[in-house]
Parts: structure tokens; sequence; C-alpha cells
């Protein structure tokens, strides 16, 4: 049987301290084919066996800059699933998920946006103070799309296996996972956010220049 090989751009988001990095740490290694980019992102691959399949999971983890620069919503272009991740310890990041969700769908403008893949992540199932009741997740899932949901102990690597081997399952379902012009290193990224950076740079001096000329200046 003939192996087949798939490319996916995975995008973590989520508030800043529900832990997306350490999530991606206890999955790809801490130290495995990490990169940083000059705006700040990590990136990383890891392969995943499928049957028949290899998915190469390209994973980037935002890091929260995405709250500060619009250039972090570069990163969203291109990408054949996200990951939405909350600390089940903290009411505020679950009811952010629905931010996340339209900041990602709004930014990397997939083809079919009722149809892209979400998975869904509660982590720090270690903790005591839990605020998130498990119903309450899966039911925001239900209502938001039909999205898996997994919780997690990052710290401890409990539970994180199974979501990026449904991430996987869900890219490589995907017929274009292949054709998405997605960089395969850090130098390709890296050119494609300078690109994107002198967009917005342009767009915005257009915007400014058309409100001098608006106001008669």
């Amino acid at each position: 049987m003939v192996e087949r090989k798939v490319l996916s751009k995975v995008v973590v988001l989520g508030n800043m301290g529900v832990g997306k990095t350490t999530l991606l740490d206890a999955f790809l290694g801490e130290q495995s084919n990490k990169q940083k980019a000059t705006t700040g992102a990590d990136f990383r691959k890891k392969e995943v066996k499928l049957g028949n399949k290899t998915v190469t999971l390209q994973c980037w983890d935002t890091a929260g800059q995405e709250q500060f620069n619009s250039l972090g919503f570069a990163f969203y272009r291109g990408s054949n699933a996200c990951i939405l991740c909350f600390d089940l310890t903290d009411v505020k990041s679950f009811e952010q998920l629905t931010k996340w969700k339209k900041d990602f769908l709004d930014h990397a403008n997939p083809t079919d946006p009722g149809k892209f893949p979400f998975v869904i992540v509660g982590n720090k199932t270690d903790l005591a103070d839990r605020k998130v009741p498990n119903d309450a997740a899966r039911a925001w899932c239900q209502a938001n799309g039909g999205y898996s949901y997994f919780e997690t102990c990052a710290t401890k690597n409990e539970g994180v296996s199974a979501v990026f081997v449904k991430v996987s399952e869900l890219t490589s379902e995907m017929s274009n996972s292949m054709d998405l012009g997605m960089p395969l290193s850090m130098n390709a990224a890296s050119g494609a956010l300078k690109l994107d950076a002198n967009v917005e740079a342009s767009a915005a001096a257009n915007q400014q220049e058309k409100k001098k000329k608006g106001c008669g200046c």
C-alpha cells in the first residue's frame, strides 16, 4: 500500500497563561525542532502515523502576541486546523473562546468557515479549583459547530496525544491539505510575515492618505 504524506498547519490559540506552550512541549518535546520567528512565535513539526498516512503537523504557538500586534494574525493564514485552549480553573479564558474563534475565522479567512476543523482543549485537570464544568465545555462545543473536546494536564502530559491525533485525523481528510503553499522553513515563514507586514503598512498608509484628503488638509 502506498503511503500518503500530508502536511498540515495547526495554530494553537487561547488566553495567555492557559498552557498553550506547555501543551505543545508535551506533544512535540521541549526542544523538538523549536525555532523562533522574528515576531516571537514558535514553529515546530512532528509526524503522526495514521494507517497508510503520515501527517506532518506544523505547529505554531503565537505566545499571546496577537493580543498586542496585528502582525500576529499573519500566523492564522493557511492553517488547516485550530486548537482553542482554555484553563479549567479560569472562567474568563473559557468565555473568551468565542472571541478567539471569531478572530481566527476573520483573519484566516478559510474557504468554508462552517466546516473548518477546530479542536477544543480544557487544560490543567490537575488543579483542584476547577471552575468550568465538563458539561458546560461540551455544550459550548456542540453549540458552536460540534467540535471535539479534550481535557488535559499538559504539565504531566496527560491526554495530550489524543488531541493531536484528532487534529491529524481531521486535517488528513481535507482534500487540499497538500496544496496550501504553507511555509516549510522558518526563513520562508519569516518572509511571508514580512510580506504581510508590508501589506498592512501599505494599507495603513493609504488609509491615512484618504483621511487627509477627506478633511482637506
